[in-house]
């Protein structure tokens, strides 16, 4: 192309890499690399939609760069925008409940997902959807040549996810309180395979066969996906103990036997003094409830519960007012409350019945009591539908029937809506029930007035105030916000249809169309800049593509009870990026290369591999990523250590005595600019040879840190020391 143009004005002054291009290309008159192709950000360069035109590379290299940043910061906030959709719809998938059959035959409500499969699965890919898609889209728009922004960005990621966001979540928290993780098991597989899947991307890039990728190798990588939720979902149900694996890490989560023990010490079979206390109210005796072994379980304030789990009503064309009786038996003593709520399974609030809540009290003595809930009309067309009424947090010493669906926590009744008896066998009723119990019309009507609300929210929502109390950051987030609010709001349809999953679908589409537009400005900004994609995408791009995972887990920290989802929805993402994020676009790439075969670009592009792959091969040569990745593993592994030692030393991984989580943090967060430093050492200086070399390198600064850390940490403790004798002499 500037050949063509005579090696004039094209290429832009100042620019130190379009001039030296420039005059090779001159000087090289008639020797013109045909497979060679410009840079993105030089005249005939392009990516899959920017720039434009030929004429921005005609503007100021500085200017240039400010606009590239300038956009990739607004395409972030899309971004955001997107993922905050996506997860709502994750939210309502893994929010749905069905019953299945239980003790004594019942049937008890269970969650559609289990809680730890969901984590690993949706919420997982939820939160590295930027990430996968990036490298997924990389690799299509190199032509199924290895790139490194993909690869480069979820490495960053995760050092930042680990070392940054696990920090600022250990410091968010106000001392002397902690946070402990619930499900220390599922942590433990989920911290294992965030290492191991890392090791292992070393592995198939340097050892198994060196500088390439075989099919093989990028189906093992998927594979582990399942081999990872299996693993988690067995220690989460109980099968897989981990602390009988590894007993000496101190990890020991209730067992079920634990909690059955509990469950045993709250209800006391029935003695004598108790007896003459139920004589007193009689009426609580009838129909008592008796365990497996026929003994009457007893609670002197009583034991709710409903005369039934389910309750059968007759669907009608006009508005029912029904009335469901409360029960408290085996006990009737002082003045007991519970909650209770309406909560949707099939049929929808507002359409099929109007949803409902309050408290309801029994005075001493009182053993049933009455809540109304109102069934609206249902047309003849409509399908029969279930929602629940659930009782919780009994309060003044009462409990609920364990043998219930809800168990000792909550009392669930299922109210079934049958469908309106029709003598019609119309062939048009037919297929609108049909439709309806394939789409259920009731929920595709909730999401046209939810896909109207939002619209009407998105619009006139200024920050979370009204136009009147809004400040003037609130106006200037609201205008800079809003194009992608309002885009989102009219493109990608509300969680309410179909269960959510049209609204994942859209954002996963979304998502991908924004990142393939971040990918060509991150390529421009790092070629105009003269930086490495490799750089780029370490810094800037990961930053940009884990900052709202940061304010995610910042917000579950300081509000949840637990840690979980504050640490193990980083190892489980961090793991979950290698499997999809490195394993899907590989397998595609060696698979491509595989059925096409070496192209006389291949064979330019990679001579050194042509005599022992002559029919081509999917090439990653290692480099700066292998060292990335092993400078990121060996943080890792310190990282993961000082989590642990929190738990045994400060009570919790997250907050604790100030000291000492001031201290964790910094130490965490030094490791993330660790990080940053070594491998952009390695991508700008490259002047460490083979994978010993860059092994070698490493210990030899780890050591220097760990020795550094050993200093700091005794310094730490000399001044605590210095408090505790301090506070000795003064008292």
């Amino acid at each position: 192309h500037l050949l063509a143009q005579g090696g004039r004005a094209l290429v832009p002054r100042g620019s130190a890499c379009c001039a030296q291009r420039s005059g090779a290309a001159m000087a090289a008159v008639g020797k013109v690399d045909p497979f060679e192709e410009p840079k993105i950000c030089e005249p005939g360069g392009g990516g899959l939609f920017f720039p434009l035109s030929d004429g921005e590379h005609l503007w100021n290299p500085s200017l240039r760069m400010v606009l590239y940043s300038v956009a990739m910061v607004y395409l972030f906030m899309g971004v955001n925008v997107a993922s905050d959709k996506f997860m709502d719809a994750i939210q309502t998938i893994t929010s749905k409940k069905l019953r299945v059959k239980g003790g004594r035959g019942r049937l008890i409500t269970v969650m559609r997902w289990n809680d730890t499969v969901a984590n690993l699965t949706l919420l997982a890919l939820g939160s590295s959807a930027p990430e996968i898609m990036l490298s997924c889209v990389e690799i299509f728009r190199k032509n199924f040549y290895s790139g490194q922004l993909g690869p480069s960005t979820i490495v960053g990621s995760a050092a930042f996810n680990l070392f940054v966001i696990v920090g600022i979540c250990i410091l968010v928290i106000p001392s002397p309180e902690v946070r402990l993780i619930k499900q220390t098991g599922v942590f433990g597989v989920t911290a294992v395979f965030s290492l191991g899947m890392y090791a292992w991307m070393v592995c198939i890039v340097e050892w198994t066969s060196p500088g390439v990728i075989d099919i093989w190798e990028g189906l093992v990588t998927v594979m582990f996906a399942p081999v990872l939720l299996l693993l988690a979902y067995l220690v989460d149900i109980g099968h897989l103990t981990w602390e009988c694996l590894f007993p000496s890490l101190g990890w020991s989560p209730a067992s079920k036997g634990d909690l059955e023990g509990a469950l045993d010490t709250t209800i006391a079979e029935m003695d004598e003094p108790e007896m003459e206390i139920l004589e007193e109210h009689h009426d609580c005796l009838e129909n008592p409830i008796k365990d497996e072994d026929g003994k009457v379980l007893v609670n002197p304030a009583g034991l709710l519960t409903f005369e039934d789990d389910t309750l059968m009503i007759p669907g009608q064309e006009v508005q029912q007012s029904v009335k469901i009786t409360i029960y408290r038996r085996n006990g009737a003593k002082g003045k007991i409350s519970c909650a209770y709520r309406t909560e949707r399974l099939s049929a929808v609030p507002g359409f099929d019945y109007i949803e409902t809540d309050g408290e309801v009290q029994f005075e001493d003595g009182v053993v049933t009591q009455e809540i109304m809930v109102t069934i609206l009309p249902k047309e003849e067309w409509e399908r029969g539908d279930q929602f629940q009424v659930v009782l919780e947090n009994v309060q003044g010493g009462g409990a609920f029937n364990p043998f219930d669906d809800g168990g000792t926590e909550a009392c669930r009744l299922t109210v079934t809506i049958l469908a309106v008896s029709s003598p019609s066998k119309r062939l048009g009723l037919a297929a609108a029930r049909y439709v309806d119990n394939l789409l259920n019309m009731d929920e595709l009507r909730m999401g046209n007035r939810a896909w109207q609300q939002e619209i009407r929210e998105v619009a006139f929502d200024f920050n979370g105030e009204t136009f009147e109390e809004a400040t003037y950051v609130d106006l200037v987030c609201y205008g800079t916000a809003l194009p992608w609010k309002m885009a989102f709001a009219l493109m990608a349809p509300p969680p309410a249809y179909l269960g959510g999953w049209a609204c994942f679908v859209a954002c996963i589409i979304y998502i991908g169309v924004i990142t393939a537009v971040i990918l060509d400005f991150a390529e421009l900004f790092g070629c105009v800049a003269g930086i490495a994609d490799g750089i780029t995408a370490i810094t800037v791009v990961a930053l940009g593509t884990s900052m709202p995972d940061l304010f995610a887990s910042r917000t579950a920290a300081c509000y949840d009870e637990w840690a979980d989802a504050s640490i193990i929805n980083v190892t489980g993402s961090n793991s979950v990026n290698v499997v999809l994020g490195i394993g899907i676009p590989w397998t595609i790439a060696a698979v491509y290369w595989g059925i096409t075969g070496a192209t006389d670009q291949w064979r330019h592009t990679y001579p050194q591999y042509v005599d022992q792959y002559p029919n081509g091969a999917f090439v990653v040569e290692g480099g700066d990523l292998t060292f990335s990745v092993l400078t990121f593993t060996f943080g890792a592994i310190i990282a993961l250590c000082l989590i642990q030692g929190r738990r045994v030393w400060c009570g919790g991984e997250l907050g604790g005595n100030l000291k000492p989580k001031i201290f964790s943090g910094i130490v965490l967060i030094s490791l993330w600019f660790m990080y940053l430093l070594l491998s952009i050492w390695k991508m700008q200086y490259d002047d460490i040879g083979d994978l010993g070399g860059q092994v070698a390198a490493l210990i030899t600064v780890k050591t220097l840190m760990f020795a550094l850390g050993i200093f700091v940490n005794g310094a730490y403790i000399l001044v605590s020391m210095g408090d505790f004798v301090d506070a000795a002499m003064g008292s």
